[in-house]
């Protein structure tokens, strides 16, 4: 083969012939398969949390249910030990008299033991007696004082008791007291209060009533014994 020899300098497109007549379309060709379904991608990442709503009305109370049946009873604990007895209260105030006790028969003569009382007085036996007689709620009471028993006449004054107390304040005038070594007497009377019936001794000596004590109003000996009676009304 000779040498190449160099080329020459390119030439003029020429003018571009007229295009041919189209050819006609060839016919579909049939589908492919379909592939397979690739792998499911990666979970994106989760969006902000939304607004609270607002809170719906609160419905209405459903209807109670039947109670259901008692259990049985456990058994009875056993009982501790006693516990150390507690100190004793304080002793509360004196409650009121009690009821007067019915009336006894009307127009009976009934004994009964007054009681003699005064500050530092003692004796061997009960020196007063005393009787009463009741109709309706009327009470006529009679009380003698034999102070032969008496072994230290004391230094306070003296009371007595009435079988029921009166309904109201009362002044018994017809008493007496009789000094059998001088051979005198002297007037005494008793005075009570209101629903009691404590009857506290007295004499009138000038403008005024004295306490009955030992020395007034004479020095008492065990020779000497005084009385007291009358009439009140009582509940």
């Amino acid at each position: 083969m000779g040498p190449i020899g160099l080329t020459g300098p390119k030439g003029d497109t020429g003018a571009t012939g007229a295009n041919g007549i189209d050819g006609t379309n060839g016919t579909n060709g049939t589908n492919g398969t379909n592939g397979t379904n690739g792998a499911d991608g990666a979970t994106g990442p989760m969006g902000p949390i939304g607004l609270t709503g607002p809170k719906g009305d609160t419905g209405s109370t459903g209807a109670t249910g039947a109670t259901g049946p008692k259990g049985d009873t456990g058994a009875t604990g056993a009982t501790g030990p006693k516990g150390d007895t507690g100190a004793t209260g304080a002793q509360g105030p004196q409650g009121v008299a009690g009821p007067q006790g019915p009336p006894g028969v009307a127009g009976a003569l009934v004994s009964y033991t007054p009681s003699f009382a005064g500050t530092g007085l003692t004796y061997s036996a009960n020196p007063a007696t005393g009787s009463y007689i009741q109709i309706g709620n009327m009470i006529n009471f009679r009380i003698k004082v034999n102070l032969s028993t008496v072994t230290n006449f004391g230094s306070g004054h003296y009371s007595l008791t009435l079988p029921f107390a009166p309904i109201d304040d009362y002044v018994f005038r017809d008493g007496g007291l009789h000094d059998l070594t001088a051979n005198a007497h002297y007037q005494i009377y008793g005075d009570a209060d209101a629903s009691s019936t404590s009857l506290s001794l007295m004499y009138h000596s000038g403008a005024k009533d004295i306490w009955m004590d030992h020395n007034s109003p004479l020095a008492l000996t065990t020779q000497d014994y005084f009385y007291v009676s009358g009439t009140y009304q009582v509940n």
